[in-house]
């Protein structure tokens, strides 16, 4: 590192990489029509079955219906407009991400020669990326409960790579879990910070809707005396459905269950070791008269020569 922090070489710095477009797009319309055809599905489904039931039950059952489906689907299409739109949490460049500049950077600059490939440079708790030129500092980022801190046995947490460049988007992102292949988007965020809330919103409102629809449709079914037995059979896959929309909800929003369940692993290691240890130290220790360890000595080579020749 120069003792210049390189403010001058700042308007030589490369431009930053183009993310790839064409893979945003197509994963951004599949992401986009995925949810409008669910929500219109959603939608279908709840106005046949409040039209099925009208005329058998109270004149608000069905207004409740349609009501709780038209919010859920409402909030989708704003979370998906967040998600679209939102900052994922990019590191922009400014004076402070990018100065000081490091000095193998600094020499090309000064030199005119394009950047050479090479690994991010590490500074302490500091990483530079060498394609956005910024730096990424872990020890400003708060602490994040999720898979990314490794879990120690004494308690504490140990930070990850709090950043990530993404190889998509070309940008280096705080909090990076991944990027969606089905939003085209990096999905970053700590708790529900950054575009982070959008994603678990929008999972949570697909549960939702799928689940008044269901229950809508079913409801107008059993109203019919005709479609009283398809009713029965559509709610017990429907029973099926929606335990398995929860299980795949809460695993994808437990993110801390990996670094627990690492930490049960590393404390049941560390729980044998140490019994171990312990067993060997409470071991009796009997000093032998040197006469008696000849003795034995003897013994075991005799019984041990005796072996061999059998």
């Amino acid at each position: 590192m120069e003792s210049g922090d390189g403010r001058e070489l700042l308007p030589l710095l490369p431009l930053l990489p183009k993310p790839d477009l064409t893979a945003m797009r197509t994963e951004g319309l599949t992401g986009c029509t995925l949810v409008c055809g669910l929500i219109a599905g959603c939608l279908t489904g709840t106005h046949t079955g409040a039209s099925m039931m009208r005329g058998f039950v109270a004149p608000w059952l069905p207004a409740a219906f349609l009501v709780l489906i038209y919010l859920e689907a409402m909030v989708a299409l704003l979370c998906l407009l967040g998600l679209m739109l939102g900052d994922p949490g990019v590191v922009e460049r400014s004076e402070q991400t990018c100065l000081p500049i490091p000095a193998a950077v600094a020499e090309c600059l000064q030199a005119g020669k394009p950047m050479p490939t090479m690994e991010n440079i590490m500074d302490g708790d500091r990483s530079y990326c060498v394609r956005c030129h910024v730096w990424r500092t872990t020890g400003e980022v708060k602490v994040r409960r999720s898979s990314r801190f490794l879990a120690k046995c004494d308690g504490s947490l140990k930070p990850a790579e709090d950043f990530h460049h993404c190889s998509t988007c070309q940008r280096c992102v705080v909090h990076f879990d991944h990027h969606c292949g089905v939003f085209g988007r990096c999905i970053a965020g700590c708790g529900f910070g950054g575009n982070m809330g959008y994603f678990k919103v929008i999972i949570a409102m697909g549960g939702a809707g799928v689940a008044t629809a269901g229950a809508a449709f079913t409801t107008g079914l059993l109203q019919t005396g005709q479609g009283r037995w398809l009713g029965f059979i559509g709610l017990f896959y429907m029973g099926f459905g929606l335990l398995a929309i929860l299980a795949t909800c809460c695993v994808a929003m437990c993110e801390s269950l990996p670094s627990i369940w690492r930490c049960c692993l590393d404390w049941c290691g560390q729980s044998d070791s140490a019994r171990g240890s312990y067993a060997m130290k409470r071991l009796p220790t009997t000093e032998l008269p040197l006469d008696d360890i000849a003795v034995i000595g003897a013994t075991q080579d005799r019984e041990s020569s005796d072996g061999e020749g059998y």
